[in-house]
């Protein structure tokens, strides 16, 4: 075995005897178990802990190779070249692999996570030769993050649903946030633009700072398509690249607004056309330069009628149920494309709660209610999601 390399006052070790090994998953075992935090109120029978030994053992194999391959006695000199610096293409390359093993090759998964794993052992061990963290002080950070951003989990506050969890999750980061510190500052700065656009506007939605309903954001973008049409017939260039990015911008928040991904919608469009270009190339025979374009249009209208109509979107028996004991009515209101009705009633039962179940695609819908004559809660948004039952259903409760 190589002998332990001192560094900056930390020791990087590689690889160890299995008595070692053993003692030293005992310890990270320990380490990963939280001593100042409170345990949930309730254990549900389907949310069981980790086994933690085997994921410990497995991970200290792990990072003693990290370290082997780091060590300037018989480690490898790729390894000993990097630096946090020059692993950064490969931490952006890898999560993006990820992404594409999620969306189109999902048996690559586990390998893909294991290779984003690997950057993350990486940085540590650097680190740690360096003296400034390591991974034991990676584990308890975001340890200490996710019970101190989780009080509904791990303390008394309740959280009804998701959106009441982001609210709360932002409220405690802007009371951690520092001096002048915006809730903006922790977006990355090299996240790919329209992302991004997208992540701005989840996190100023979650302090109020939002549309009242989807209807004002699609005034807001027919408001700047109109401004980027008047820069256009001025001719100003600078007007026209400003205009032409608040069209963007718009466009991702409309996105957000529909609980769609602008990102993952863009890169289809791009799979979309790449596609048909290509089937485009084959069907000239030839260079597509030298065709007219009124051939050139035709062909491209045969590759797309020639294309296999997009697969509906599946339906499922959703039950709706709105406790609104004083309301003299209720009324669902179809969202856009995704449900074929204008206005549904709901029914009312001796208790006061409002049901209906319908088939529909999963998704968001909207709702109004009747009290006293007048309409409440204009169409405001609803989701619906999976039960712990794998059925689909919608429950509300409105204070009236």
């Amino acid at each position: 075995m190589a002998t332990r390399q001192q560094t900056n006052g930390t020791i990087s070790e590689p690889l160890q005897t299995e008595p070692k090994r053993k003692a030293r998953s005992e310890q990270i075992r320990d380490l990963a178990k939280p001593k100042a935090a409170k345990s949930p109120r309730t254990t549900s029978s389907k949310a069981k802990p980790l086994p933690h030994s085997a994921a410990v053992e497995a991970l200290c194999e792990f990072l003693d190779i990290i370290a082997q391959l780091r060590n300037p006695d018989g480690g490898c000199p790729w390894d000993l070249e990097q630096t946090h610096d020059s692993l950064k293409p490969y931490v952006i390359e890898e999560a993006y692999e990820v992404v594409d093993a999620i969306n189109h090759k999902p048996a690559t998964l586990s390998d893909e996570l294991g290779d984003l794993l690997l950057q993350v052992a990486l940085h540590a061990q650097i680190a740690s030769e360096a003296g400034t963290f390591d991974m034991q002080s990676i584990a308890r950070g975001i340890s200490a993050k996710m019970i101190r951003r989780h009080p509904h989990v791990f303390g008394e506050t309740v959280a009804k649903d998701s959106r009441q969890v982001l609210e709360n999750w932002e409220t405690i980061k802007q009371r951690e946030l520092v001096g002048e510190a915006s809730i903006l500052d922790g977006i990355p700065l090299s996240m790919p633009a329209l992302l991004k656009a997208q992540r701005i506007g989840d996190k100023v939605s979650r302090v109020g700072f939002d549309w009242v309903d989807r209807h004002g954001v699609l005034n807001k973008v027919r408001e700047e398509l109109a401004e980027f049409t008047t820069a256009c017939a001025h001719g100003e260039p600078s007007a026209i690249e400003d205009e032409f990015g608040d069209v963007l911008f718009t466009l991702a928040q409309l996105a957000r607004s529909m609980k769609l991904n602008s990102e993952d919608l863009l890169n289809r469009a791009n799979t979309k056309f790449t596609r048909r270009f290509k089937a485009l190339e084959k069907r000239a025979a030839g260079s597509l330069r030298s065709l007219s374009p009124e051939r050139r249009e035709q062909l491209w209208e045969q590759v797309k009628s020639e294309e296999p109509a997009g697969s509906p979107l599946p339906k499922y028996g959703i039950d709706f149920e709105f406790h609104a004991p004083h309301a003299q009515s209720v009324v669902l209101v179809g969202d856009f494309n995704s449900w074929s009705h204008s206005e549904t009633k709901l029914d009312r039962d001796d208790n006061g709660v409002w049901r209906k179940r319908l088939d529909l695609v999963a998704g968001r819908y909207e709702y109004r209610y009747l009290v006293d004559g007048s309409w409440q809660n204009d169409q405001r948004p609803v989701e619906c999601v999976a039960n712990s039952a794998g059925s689909w259903n919608c429950v509300v409760r409105v204070g009236v």
